[in-house]
């Protein structure tokens, strides 16, 4: 009898939200659920879908636009109108927080996101 600690079956899943990592290793672990929490964050922050095929070609990966935008010192550019309406009642450092974890959960090596402990 051969025992097996590892089980291979295709993704199935949102686009948007599949661990990028997974595509070279065919591995999802508790980092890969990190990386969704940072695209559910992402989702809050912009208003905007995970993967929406209606954006341009660069656009339609919302976890590759943010970080974009991010390195280039967009952010602003990326958040929701409904959270730019209400910026007097929301400091902007606390946005700025959310948005600086959800970076920090897409990462694109595991090793270097936060822990959900």
């Amino acid at each position: 009898m051969v025992k097996s600690s590892h089980i291979s079956t295709a993704s199935q899943g949102t686009p948007g939200y599949l661990d990028p990592q997974y595509h070279q290793d065919f591995h999802l672990c508790d980092k890969s659920d990190v990386h969704n929490f940072g695209v559910v964050l992402d989702e809050i922050i912009t208003g905007l879908k995970a993967g929406d095929f209606a954006h341009a070609q660069d656009e339609i990966n919302l976890a590759a636009l943010t970080i974009n935008n991010i390195e280039k010192g967009n952010l602003d550019e990326i958040i929701d109108l409904f959270i730019e309406l209400h910026m007097d009642e929301w400091p902007v450092s606390s946005i700025h927080k959310v948005e600086e974890l959800a970076f920090r959960c897409l990462v694109f090596h595991r090793d270097m996101r936060p822990s959900m402990m």
